[in-house]
């Protein structure tokens, strides 16, 4: 798929053979550096998930608050910190996904990384993440 997405970049009289053989490779070391972060941040959780008790209940707690902090995103950031954070999809696979081009998603993903560290810091004080004031109503009802 990739070597007849970027067909236009192969130069005619040069070897076919070594251009796809290269894009291989290189898939294949990509794949690989990916594979080598999952182990590690699995390695990661399967020591905090060893020990101590209340490390698990803070590790629960810290996953609770971004769940929360995730669903509270808009759409485009979620959906880019979805695709590229968690299924570990290329830009260019976000991109399409998503419809957009890979600048929008790099902004969409930055913008969505930098609102849930606020949000998880508890210093994101923008609408989704603001204490929400009471209703007028409600308040005066808790005046009786």
């Amino acid at each position: 798929m990739q070597a007849l997405a970027n067909a236009h970049l192969w130069q005619p009289g040069t070897d076919l053979r070594a251009w796809l053989y290269t894009i291989m490779r290189n898939r294949a070391l990509a794949g690989l550096k990916k594979s080598a972060r999952s182990a590690t941040a699995l390695e990661r959780i399967a020591t905090a998930a060893s020990s101590r008790a209340t490390e698990a209940s803070e590790l629960r707690l810290l996953l609770r608050d971004l769940t929360a902090a995730l669903r509270r995103l808009p759409g485009n950031q979620r959906s880019a910190v979805l695709l590229i954070g968690v299924e570990g999809k290329s830009y260019d696979e976000a991109a399409d996904a998503m419809g957009t081009s890979v600048g929008a998603v790099r902004s969409h993903l930055a913008r969505g990384r930098e609102r849930l560290k606020a949000a998880l810091r508890g210093s994101d004080t923008r609408p989704p993440f603001a204490a929400r004031p009471m209703r007028p109503a409600l308040a005066a009802a808790g005046d009786d």
